[in-house]
């Protein structure tokens, strides 16, 4: 009689096996129930949890969080202030928060991800904050924290493409800053835009459209103070085997919020600028670098980490402004 519930299981996951695709660049209703049978049946046959099958063997391609990548991101995010706290919502194998908490050991820490069985992961490995740690929904909120959560800090390294759809992404990030306190700042890293990015047949799947954050996303949002980007290859070093594709993303909230949009208020966002830093603007501006004739026509100045009045200004002008070449 065992027979055929055995019989049972091994057609349903040949089946399950065979619906292998994407839907909407994530991951199809099929590959979903295939990853929790395939959890499910390895935890009960074999006793693996999750972190048995995804992080005790890497793979040679995938990169490897280092110390000195979060001595970098401190200088965007200020993580070694006295008190802060951060939320990681790609927590995966705990990578990024098992470094930080390392590094700065009085740090508060939360995190989400799409699959349960990875949350119950973060829960046993920070057991002794599991009420900070939930699932992402299907449309991409983070329903489990309260409006009165709040995090100094957030990011997000490499998760939003396991969303799909760029909406769904959207609503995420939207959530993140719901949760940070004024003056927060976000990271979202391995993004990936189609005006960033010259070889994009392998990754044609996740690639949102150019400036995606700065210019659709949060176009209208009146809490934030700043967005820029940095080539990841920048931000790491040449050493971290990151591809040239991949751009970190930082977004810094007002202190003090306004009821228009790129208003000056309160004080400005605190980070140390990057050398190779540049404001996304999908006509203005390519690969980070602002049109000569733009900066003529203002008699500007270029120093990295200051553009934004400029950048201010030159869209200003972006209406008057025709067959201007990028360089």
């Amino acid at each position: 009689m065992l027979l055929i519930p055995a019989v049972i299981l091994i057609v349903i996951t040949f089946l399950l096996m065979q619906f292998n695709f994407h839907v909407s660049g994530g991951k199809g209703i099929f590959v979903q129930a295939k990853e929790h049978f395939h959890h499910w049946f390895q935890k009960a046959v074999f006793k693996h949890n999750w972190e048995d099958i995804h992080c005790r063997k890497r793979h040679a391609n995938e990169t490897v969080v280092e110390e000195s990548w979060v001595l970098e991101l401190s200088k965007q995010l200020n993580l070694d202030a006295v008190g802060t706290s951060i939320f990681d919502s790609n927590t995966g194998c705990n990578d990024w928060l098992s470094v930080i908490t390392k590094k700065y050991p009085g740090i508060k820490i939360g995190g989400a991800h799409v699959d349960q069985y990875a949350v119950d992961y973060a829960k046993r490995l920070f057991n002794k904050t599991p009420s900070t740690f939930g699932t992402i929904d299907p449309d991409g909120r983070l329903s489990f924290l309260p409006d009165d959560k709040k995090f100094n800090h957030a990011i997000n390294y490499g998760g939003l493409k396991d969303l799909g759809d760029k909406k769904i992404q959207c609503n995420l990030v939207i959530d993140l800053l719901r949760i940070l306190k004024p003056g927060g700042s976000l990271y979202l890293g391995h993004n990936i835009e189609d005006n960033e990015c010259h070889v994009l047949d392998k990754y044609s799947h996740v690639t949102l459209p150019g400036c995606y954050w700065s210019e659709l996303c949060l176009k209208n949002r009146t809490d934030i103070a700043e967005i820029y980007y940095i080539k990841e290859k920048d931000l790491f070093g040449e050493q971290s085997r990151i591809d040239d594709c991949y751009t970190a993303v930082f977004i810094h909230k007002k202190v003090v919020l306004s009821r228009s949009r790129g208003g000056n208020d309160g004080p400005p966002p605190r980070y140390t600028p990057h050398a190779k830093m540049y404001y996304c603007t999908t006509k203005e501006a390519r690969n980070g670098k602002f049109p000569s004739a733009i900066k003529e026509a203002l008699g500007l100045q270029v120093f990295p980490g200051r553009l934004y009045q400029g950048y201010k200004l030159v869209k200003k002008l972006k209406n008057s402004m025709v067959n201007i070449s990028h360089t």
